[in-house]
């Protein structure tokens, strides 16, 4: 329920039953009145005569007949309650005094007369005999209902706080269910801002159909999403250091044979080792930057560029590292397909996979680069890119597209594990709204295929 209307409702049950309570009080309390009114008029009845009755039946009877008679009369008066204390301050039939009763009695057995006693709610009467000794009747009246003590003295204002609870209730309710799920955002966004990031709203808050149940399930989506991002980095950071303490050792170590050679040509070879590693390092360094200033891009700057003259450009830029090893490159497409991307990543990603496909070759070897239009969806353009190597294991074909993962020693750059050219191909391609996957050939090799939405359709 969304939160407007759990707000709107809300709303109307407070006024529904803060009128329903207020209609209902009253009707109640003009009820009771009219019966404490109708007990008044019958108790003043019955008091005119009860000091005589009563001192007739002790005349009469003496005090069992006046505890019987007490009795009597509070059976056949029902809700009018008689008692009679002696002048030891007990009542006749054993009965516990209420506290205006006990103060009555006591005031008489001080010497108090009874009129001095009397008030609203109670009727005093004092009779003797010579031999049976003095007693005090009381007349006790019941109790005024709960709502007309409550309400009755105030009048208007007692309907006033009554209303006023009902609808703080209501309130306090309303207040409670929307609080409540701010209160565990609070205590979630703290707890993620401590670097905590496995915190999360939990299941309560995102099962609410309305727009805080919204808001707490993109909370966790946010804080699973910058879980990952977080330990991606990290995961990258100790791939990068392990990547790059791989040629700082082998350049001491040739550091080290160079300074002990004596041999010119000796001297030599190990200069060019140590040449060829750090222009490895230079790369894998430009590599990384690549990678992290791509994935920190939120827009590229885009623009309608032809996808078969870029694939051309691309296939041209690495032939001579194909002709290095004797292996063919043979580019099949149309005349023109328009895209709209970035140049400069899209160029990138072409080359990173065909520098793939070339280091993984093996010599005398073909590798076809196809771009056409998708079949099946003439609004996209796709690109192949096919070799003839040692093929991937199918539980890694997505792997290949992850920073420095480790494969097999023949997918890998010398056995000592990959680079980030497939990661940066797959981040630019999804940068364009397109896709990427690669798949083992049945022939053998490795295809890697790329989609991307056209111009026009």
């Amino acid at each position: 329920m969304p939160l407007y209307l759990r707000i709107f409702l809300a709303f109307w049950l407070v006024i529904l039953l803060t009128l329903g309570a207020v209609v209902l009080v009253n009707l109640q309390l003009q009820q009771d009145q009219v019966e404490a009114a109708e007990i008044g008029q019958r108790a003043q009845r019955f008091a005119a005569g009860m000091g005589a009755r009563a001192q007739a039946v002790l005349d009469r009877g003496g005090p069992g007949a006046l505890a019987r008679w007490a009795q009597a009369d509070q059976q056949r008066h029902r809700r009018l309650k008689v008692l009679v204390v002696d002048d030891d301050g007990s009542e006749l039939l054993g009965r516990r005094l209420p506290p205006s009763a006990r103060s009555a009695a006591r005031d008489w057995r001080s010497g108090t007369t009874p009129a001095a006693s009397e008030s609203q709610s109670l009727r005093a009467h004092a009779i003797s005999h010579p031999r049976h000794g003095q007693f005090l009747v009381l007349l006790m009246p019941p109790a005024r209902p709960l709502v007309l003590r409550l309400v009755g003295p105030l009048g208007p204002s007692g309907l006033l706080a009554i209303a006023a609870l009902i609808s703080g209730i209501a309130c306090l309710l309303l207040a409670r269910s929307v609080t409540r799920p701010i209160r565990e955002l609070r205590r979630a966004g703290q707890a993620l801002g401590e670097g905590r990031l496995g915190a999360r709203v939990g299941n309560q808050l995102a099962k609410r159909g309305d727009e805080l149940g919204d808001l707490g399930r993109d909370f966790d989506q946010m804080a699973a999403r910058l879980e990952r991002l977080v330990g991606s980095q990290q995961q990258l950071l100790r791939d990068v250091s392990h990547e790059l303490r791989s040629p700082l050792t082998r350049l001491q170590m040739a550091l080290a044979l160079t300074e002990r050679a004596e041999n010119p040509h000796d001297r030599q070879r190990r200069l060019e080792q140590m040449e060829t590693e750090i222009r490895r390092l230079d790369e894998l360094i430009g590599q990384v930057l690549d990678f992290s200033r791509l994935r920190g891009q939120a827009d590229l700057p885009m623009e309608s560029l032809d996808l078969v003259a870029l694939a051309d450009h691309v296939v041209e830029t690495v032939r001579p590292e194909a002709e290095a090893i004797d292996a063919a490159l043979r580019l099949q497409a149309p005349d023109r397909l328009a895209v709209k991307g970035n140049r400069e990543w899209l160029r990138r990603a072409l080359e990173n996979v065909l520098r793939n496909a070339i280091r993984h070759s093996p010599p005398d070897s073909e590798i076809d680069i196809c771009v056409d239009r998708v079949e099946a969806d003439h609004r996209a353009a796709i690109v192949r890119v096919a070799d003839c190597g040692p093929g991937v294991p199918d539980d890694q074909l997505k792997a290949i597209f992850e920073p420095f993962v480790r494969l097999s020693r023949e997918r890998s750059e010398s056995g000592a594990g990959g680079g980030v050219g497939l990661a940066i191909a797959l981040t630019a391609v999804k940068q364009h709204g397109g896709a990427i996957r690669a798949e083992n050939r049945a022939a053998g090799g490795l295809r890697v295929t790329m989609t991307l939405p056209l111009c026009n359709p």
